[in-house]
């Protein structure tokens, strides 16, 4: 009963978010009118890897969108495909699923010019926080601020 309540707060949050304009839109439109399509790094001039993984952005124009992160060579690169996406200001909300585990998570994150940063990762599963108001909860660093890369 837990997973369904809270996949049902998560939609009520995404309808009251709602887009810029008040409208549905799809991933792709949502993806692509907040301008995060495309490879964001800690540093774009260097290599993938624990310290600067790189996270790519991508959308089809006929459905899911999807967040792949690469920490270098010795990880396996993590996917999420993106189901929903809603924009508010400077903030995007999406409900992405894990490829690898199966898991949901719920992710806002804001843009401040080229630059990225989770503000909130919640599995939707069990409700655990990964990033809250920023925070990283596992210690209690600030999370990471990733560039758009050329």
């Amino acid at each position: 009963m837990h997973k369904f309540a809270y996949r049902i707060l998560t939609a009520g949050i995404a309808l009251l978010i709602g887009t810029a304009d008040g409208h549905a839109a799809s991933v792709h439109d949502a993806l692509t009118n907040f301008g995060i399509i495309g490879k964001w790094a800690m540093d774009c001039s260097a290599p993938a890897s624990e310290k600067n993984y790189i996270g790519v952005f991508s959308a089809s124009g006929s459905g899911d969108g999807k967040l792949q992160y690469d920490y270098g060579p010795q990880y396996e690169p993590r996917t999420y495909i993106i189901h929903s996406a809603a924009i508010k200001d400077d903030q995007i909300m999406f409900l992405t699923t894990d490829s690898s585990d199966h898991t949901n998570d719920t992710m806002v994150m804001h843009k401040s010019g080229n630059r990225i940063q989770t503000l909130s990762n919640i599995q939707s599963d069990n409700g655990q926080a990964i990033v809250k108001n920023g925070i990283k909860v596992m210690n209690g660093e600030p999370a990471d601020w990733l560039t758009y890369c050329k």
